[in-house]
């Protein structure tokens, strides 16, 4: 009976934990995973709490603002900041803006499929509010090394070189008023010097042999200072020529030093009316005595400063034009096609040269922190825009031929 109970003692202690591992094995098919959470010690505890599911709504992106420049800006609304410069950015009288850059932007917008709204922004505080993250893209700025250091410029979209705007016509006040400066006056009595040195000396040769030049002093004077007038202009009246050797040896030499001074008198009338009928202008030359008027802190001020003349800053081309218009100055210098949209707003006819002096690069800018992947695809559509057939069409509707 001993070994009876003894071998049914050994049968349970190998039979218990085997049913034991059956019976969790059952559970665990039964239970999902995770529902339960492992104790202490190994021993199931309580079911744990099911996992929320997500929901489209949950996961949806949220409108976000400009101030992060880092994200996918095709993914949000791009905020572009516009500063009012015709004929790149203005409005229109019925509050929609318009111009050479607005269009570009547009024409770009639709090309990579983004959505955008405009937001108004002083031309002095552009570059700013760009790099501050207020705006993501900035239009128009000029394309300078001081803006470069703050945002990234893309490729200019338009390059603009300095013009001078005057009074329209070639009226006789006109040319007198311009022959009525210091710069002629000073070449009319240089001449003149020269004039009655020139005589004086052909006089003090001739008096004592030529009957033609009086001996008296005033009188002497007086037909040498005529002779050598006539012998200038190759006129030539014949009424008083040299007779001595010596004299007509000076006379010789006049004429051909007189070639050059008559030269440079012709030049200066003829600059003098070039510049009252709209003419080229020959800068800085052609400027040094005359009243210009320029946009404060604009690259035309910049330029013509360096060549150290003198300017009248104004706070717009709108306030240049009027003081052209009031005769306080003599010129305005700007960008040629500023300077024809605020001509053709004005309303008033001028004459306007254009030069190829001072070039300013007009171009849209992003911020620095920009995805590379959007700012070259917003390079190569602009690019893809200022150099079709198409572009220079949309130029012209902004900045016709002439004023």
């Amino acid at each position: 009976m001993d070994r009876i109970a003894q071998l049914a003692r050994r049968l349970v202690a190998v039979a218990a934990p085997a049913a034991l591992s059956v019976m969790l094995v059952a559970l665990s098919a039964a239970v999902p995973s995770g529902a339960w959470a492992e104790g202490p010690g190994g021993v199931p505890d309580a079911p744990a709490a099911a996992a929320p599911q997500s929901t489209p709504a949950d996961t949806a992106p949220e409108a976000r603002p400009a101030a992060s420049g880092g994200e996918a800006l095709a993914d949000r609304v791009v905020v572009i900041g516009l500063a009012e410069r015709p004929p790149y950015a203005m409005r229109a009288q019925d509050g929609s803006w318009q111009g050479i850059g607005v269009d570009l932007w547009r024409m770009t917008a639709e090309r990579l499929g983004l959505a955008y709204r405009f937001e108004e922004v002083a031309i002095e505080q552009l570059a700013d509010a760009l790099s501050r993250g207020r705006i993501d893209i900035a239009l128009p700025l000029d394309a300078t090394p001081e803006h470069e250091a703050v945002v990234d410029l893309l490729f200019p979209f338009y390059t603009s070189t300095l013009a001078i705007a005057t009074e329209k016509g070639s009226t006789p006040w006109l040319v007198m008023r311009e022959l009525a400066t210091y710069q002629f006056l000073r070449i009319v009595l240089f001449i003149s010097g020269v004039l009655l040195a020139v005589g004086a000396t052909v006089w003090l040769v001739e008096r004592r042999h030529n009957r033609q030049f009086d001996r008296r002093t005033l009188r002497g004077l007086g037909d040498g200072f005529w002779w050598a007038g006539v012998t200038l202009t190759t006129v030539g009246y014949g009424d008083k020529a040299p007779v001595t050797a010596l004299g007509r040896a000076l006379a010789m030499i006049w004429m051909l030093v007189g070639l050059g001074v008559s030269s440079a008198l012709t030049a200066s009338v003829v600059a003098a009316m070039n510049i009252a009928s709209g003419g080229d202008f020959n800068i800085p030359a052609d400027l040094r005595d005359m009243r210009v008027a320029v946009v404060a802190g604009s690259t035309s001020e910049l330029y013509l400063r360096g060549h150290s003349l003198e300017v009248m800053p104004t706070t717009g081309l709108g306030d240049a034009l009027k003081a052209l218009r009031h005769g306080e100055v003599e010129a305005v210098a700007a960008g040629s096609a500023e300077l024809h949209a605020a001509i053709a707003r004005e309303g008033v006819r001028r004459a306007l040269v254009a030069t190829t002096r001072d070039p300013q690069y007009v171009a849209m800018a992003i911020r620095q922190d920009t995805p590379k992947a959007f700012s070259e695809a917003l390079e190569r559509a602009v690019l893809a825009q200022v150099t079709s057939r198409a572009w220079w069409a949309l130029v012209a509707r902004y900045v016709p031929e002439s004023p």
